[in-house]
């Protein structure tokens, strides 16, 4: 045990996984808290102007994502800040705004339509139709959790990469890129990838873990039910 603790002290002290993790943590809880109900409000809006399900995904992943970003630039910039060492301004709370925003905009609607379409994948490839037990339907949720967090993660990195480098610089996004490139090449941009894919994919799955039992216990599936009614009862108002 004492090796154990040297080791994750010393991994804390040159910067490791650690370094960051409380800023990290907050912005996710913040994050899973407000985008997944979001989604689906908006998941209801824009369906009502487009019956296309991967218009109505991308759009409301969108969406979501701008809402959800105004609470978590304060604690994006707080890890950057603490990773790159240096003073947290929370004064400073939303300079790098437009770049956080493209890069959870991105995040959030691949992560979205990813995961719809791995769990209908998953359990077509399983043989399910129609309404599926709690166990299968969670484990579905879990598989296609991990998959969207990991693929949202390697198409989002590049953004991740910029505005980690660009904190505390006087660099704009192209001088930025240039100076990535420049010393790493193109592939410098997915530097760091795999252990925020792991980590994303994680994480992911577990928001969308909780964000199913959260719905099941609250019965959010009667609020999508009276919605159809509704619909099929102005369709009948609509005839007479």
């Amino acid at each position: 045990m004492e090796g154990l603790e040297e080791a994750l002290e010393d991994l804390k002290g040159k910067g490791g996984v650690f370094k960051g993790l409380k800023p990290t943590i907050l912005g996710y809880a913040y994050y899973g808290a407000t985008v997944y109900p979001t989604y689906e409000l908006l998941k209801i809006f824009y369906s009502e102007g487009t019956a296309d399900p991967t218009i109505v995904s991308l759009l409301s992943g969108a969406s979501a994502a701008v809402i959800a970003s105004i609470g978590l630039c304060p604690a994006e910039n707080w890890r950057i800040s603490v990773i790159k060492d240096l003073e947290v301004n929370f004064k400073q709370s939303y300079s790098g705004f437009g770049p956080l925003l493209t890069r959870q905009v991105v995040f959030g609607s691949v992560k979205f339509l990813a995961f719809e379409e791995f769990r209908v994948f998953i359990l077509n490839y399983l043989g399910s139709s129609g309404a599926v037990d709690i166990m299968t339907g969670l484990g579905a949720t879990v598989l296609a959790g991990l998959g969207s967090g990991v693929l949202s993660c390697f198409v989002s990195q590049p953004f991740d990469t910029i505005l980690t480098a660009g904190a505390g610089s006087s660099n704009n996004v192209f001088n930025t890129v240039k100076e990535i490139v420049g010393k790493s090449g193109v592939l410098g941009l997915w530097r760091g990838v795999g252990g925020r894919a792991v980590w994303s994919g994680f994480i992911i799955g577990g928001q969308f873990f909780l964000y199913d039992v959260f719905k099941g216990v609250v019965g959010i599936g009667a609020v999508e039910t009276a919605v159809e009614t509704l619909e099929v009862v102005k369709e009948f108002e609509a005839v007479l």
